[in-house]
């Protein structure tokens, strides 16, 4: 059950599916719940990191 379950969040991630109505969905009654599903949409992961060689200058 745990598979289907998180199958459907990765694909519902996919197109881009608001997390509150991911929640909804999975019958999470806290939303903070669903938030473990967001390190499967690794495109979006890739958006928010850093790129290291424009980090590169003086820190």
């Amino acid at each position: 059950m745990h598979s289907l379950r998180h199958t459907l969040a990765s694909k519902l991630l996919e197109k881009e599916t608001p997390l509150s109505v991911i929640s909804d969905i999975l019958g999470h009654t806290d939303p903070d719940s669903t938030k473990v599903y967001l390190k499967v949409d690794l495109g979006k992961l890739r958006e928010c990191a850093l790129d290291l060689e424009e980090g590169n200058g003086d820190v």
